[in-house]
Parts: C-alpha cells; structure tokens; sequence
C-alpha cells in the first residue's frame, strides 16, 4: 500500500506541485545522506507539500473537488491559521500581563 501512494503521490501530486523530496521524508525515508538539505525544518513548507499531498491520500473518501474548490479551501485555511496564530499571541499578551485592553470613551 505504501509503494501505490508513493506512485500515486509521483504522479498527482507533482501535477500539483509537490516537492518529493518531502515524500520521501514523509515516509521516513533518507533523503540526504549527508545532512545539508534541512528542508524539513521549515515548518510551513513541509505543511505545504503536505498539504498537497494529503488531498491525494484519502483514496477511498476523499471525494474529488476541482482546483477552485481546493484553492476556496486552501483559502479558508490559511485564514483560519492566521486568526489562530493572532489569538494564540493574545492569549499569551494576556496571560503574561503584556496586554492592556483599550479605554473606552463615554
């Protein structure tokens, strides 16, 4: 089963553009023998390609959308993230006693 996602991945996902180098990491495989490629350590591109690669995976319920579809979602995603990561740092403003919540005039 691994080897048919791999096949599957090679041949949609590149369509899509997706790294796979990040493939092959993904399937804990060595990827550079000598260590210099540290791809991996950016954290958004790896979701990225695996974002790309995930669509792919579900072979059984994911149902096939059409790239204004995925890119609508996509979309969505990151803006959801976005606001994530904006009330992550104010929880933490608030939790450290950075944050002074606005005057309201009368």
């Amino acid at each position: 089963m691994r080897d048919v996602a791999r096949s599957l991945l090679h041949v949609k996902g590149q369509a899509d553009g997706l790294d796979l180098t990040c493939v092959e990491f993904f399937m804990g495989h060595e990827v550079d023998p000598l260590h210099y490629n540290k791809f991996f350590l950016d954290k958004e591109y790896t979701r990225k390609h695996y974002q790309i690669a995930e669509k792919h995976l579900n072979i059984i319920s994911n149902p096939q959308l059409s790239n204004a579809e995925l890119q609508k979602r996509d979309h969505e995603l990151i803006e959801l993230r976005d606001k994530y990561d904006r009330l992550e740092e104010l929880v933490q403003k608030i939790a450290t006693g950075e944050f002074t919540p606005p005057t309201i005039k009368q």
